[in-house]
């Protein structure tokens, strides 16, 4: 179960039904079917394995949406500022910006994959 948390904060991010949610989805099994015939689990135990992972992909995806939920609230509904992209007056990144840029809000901004490229004055 605990494996599957962290795919399924992964899962949470991706478009049903797509390549990377599969991904996301199955990314344990390998992992699982190892565990389960190195220490010789009966195949009853599967039904166990199986729910196992559901619920920790569960726990995994409800608790990104909370985490999510929570900094769209910080923002107080703008989602452009999670990104962290300003200048300062002059055009230039100060230190902490910089410091300051965390991937996720950006995809949450709008700067994900398939947006246009940085412009210089863009602090990252």
């Amino acid at each position: 179960m605990a494996a599957n948390i962290p795919l399924g904060v992964w899962r949470e991010h991706t478009k049903k039904f797509s390549p990377q949610w599969f991904a996301a989805v199955h990314a344990a099994v390998p992992f699982i079917g190892m565990l389960r015939k190195s220490v010789v689990m009966p195949k009853t135990a599967m039904a166990f394995t199986i729910a196992a992972s559901i619920v920790g992909q569960t726990i995994g995806a409800r608790a990104e949406r909370t985490r999510l939920k929570a900094l769209a609230a910080k923002d107080d509904g703008d989602s452009s500022a999670s990104a962290t992209v300003y200048t300062s007056m002059n055009g230039h990144c100060s230190d902490t910006e910089g410091k300051a840029w965390d991937p996720l809000a950006a995809k949450v901004g709008g700067l994900a994959r398939g947006s246009p490229a940085p412009t210089p004055g863009m602090c990252f």
